[in-house]
């Protein structure tokens, strides 16, 4: 039983991959890029991001026995739904990447929003610590190859539409983005309103 759990956090970490936010962060980099290499560094450096603080944040809130509170996560994915803002109008403006550093700072974003979320999952799937840990790791993992998927498609079609790619990508991270931050900022006003 534990090993179909485990093996349900791997593709549920493929598919998250695929979610509007993560595909639009990492998309308006990767169809930047010139060399398929260094599109593939970008999606790795997302991955790794986004998996080694969702495992760190699992880890702590798990051993503390704790979640965030609804609010600081809304904070969290209200800041992601701006960087997505400013990802896509940079992407507009110049043609020039970020460095995989900042590209690593952005999964590293994006996983700290998701880690009370899948921690609250995992506590009630899975009775050990370890069987909670490894799941996150193997849904990192997951998350991580798909994110390597992601960047393989988008360089297929970079190869022929060239820039309008990159615009396309630009203005799906614009709106993603102002998407979040009309909901996000809707449920915060709404809490705060109560």
């Amino acid at each position: 039983m534990i090993e179909l759990g485990l093996s349900l956090g791997f593709i549920l970490g493929l598919r998250h991959a695929f979610e509007p936010d993560h595909l639009t962060a990492v998309s308006t980099q990767i169809v930047k890029e010139e060399k398929k290499i260094y599109a593939l560094k970008h999606s790795l450096a997302w991955g790794l991001g986004h998996g080694i603080v969702l495992l760190l944040g699992g880890m702590i809130l798990l051993m503390l026995e704790l979640t965030l509170p609804p609010t600081i996560e809304s904070v969290i994915e209200l800041l992601i739904g701006i960087v997505l803002v400013i990802l896509g109008f940079s992407s507009l403006k110049e043609r020039r990447t970020i460095s995989t550093k900042k590209t690593f700072m952005i999964g590293s974003a994006h996983g700290l929003a998701g880690s009370s979320a899948l921690v609250l999952l995992i506590t009630t799937s899975f009775t050990t610590v370890s069987e909670r840990l490894g799941y996150i790791i193997i849904f990192g993992i997951g998350s991580m190859m798909g994110m390597l998927i992601v960047a393989g498609m988008l360089c297929l079609f970079q190869e022929k539409k060239g820039v309008g790619l990159q615009r396309t990508a630009a203005v799906m991270s614009i709106a993603v983005g102002v998407g979040i931050i009309v909901v996000k900022g809707a449920y915060m006003f709404h809490s705060v309103s109560r």
